[in-house]
């Protein structure tokens, strides 16, 4: 049987703002395909044997200066690392401080300033329509964007419990990479009555959140 294998880097010190959860929401909605899945903590010492063994998704949260300052003090070469993810095209999702880390260590290509903090349910532009989610930051880092395989966002919540297209996306984008090696995933991916129902849920949570986005 087919396991897919997700691993969030650090996934208890990089959870300030529950984003492990879009970890174990891509595991749920694989799930419902009727799809097996195995979660991983990734670590810099360990990123090398589960590539090897097969990864198909790795998570880059949101994690306090203290978390990042005791990752990067440990010895290990976290950029090395989390590069031969990318390297690898392996589906990535990298959250506020995860996507300011992939910007300030060089892997993705773009650049931020610091700016006075904004806090607030905030909409994201994206080919698939707007996304929503709560941003909390200092920087000018755009709330949404794609490279290549990687997304990188500022929106908590957690992003993919609220954003289904894209969980769904980032699915058929895993699935393509394991049977055609390539991580297309463009389209959103078939409906069964839980992901369904969830996704009517969503709907009304989006009615409140819409609203506080757009004051």
């Amino acid at each position: 049987m087919t396991v897919f294998r997700l691993g969030a880097f650090y996934k208890d010190r990089l959870n300030l703002n529950g984003d492990f959860m879009n970890l174990s929401v891509l595991a749920r909605r694989l799930n419902w395909r009727g799809l097996e899945v195995e979660v991983l903590d990734l670590t810099s010492q360990n990123i090398a044997d589960e590539l090897t063994l097969g990864l198909d998704f790795a998570l880059i949260g949101h994690g306090s200066a203290a978390a990042w300052a005791s990752i990067f003090s440990e010895g290990a070469d976290l950029t090395a690392a989390i590069k031969l993810v990318l390297d690898a095209k392996i589906p990535t999702l990298a959250v506020a401080s995860g996507f300011e880390t992939l910007a300030d260590l060089g892997l993705v290509p773009i650049t931020y300033e610091r700016t006075e903090r904004v806090s607030k349910f905030a909409l994201a532009s994206h080919a698939l329509g707007e996304q929503l989610g709560y941003v909390n930051t200092d920087t000018n880092l755009p709330a949404l964007a794609e490279f290549g395989s990687t997304i990188g966002t500022l929106l908590h919540g957690p992003f993919l419990a609220k954003n289904a297209l894209i969980a769904d996306q980032i699915i058929d984008s895993m699935i393509a990479k394991r049977f055609t090696g390539e991580s297309t995933g463009s389209s959103a991916g078939p409906r069964n009555a839980n992901s369904e129902r969830i996704d009517q849920i969503l709907v009304e949570v989006w009615k409140l959140e819409v609203e506080l986005a757009n004051e």
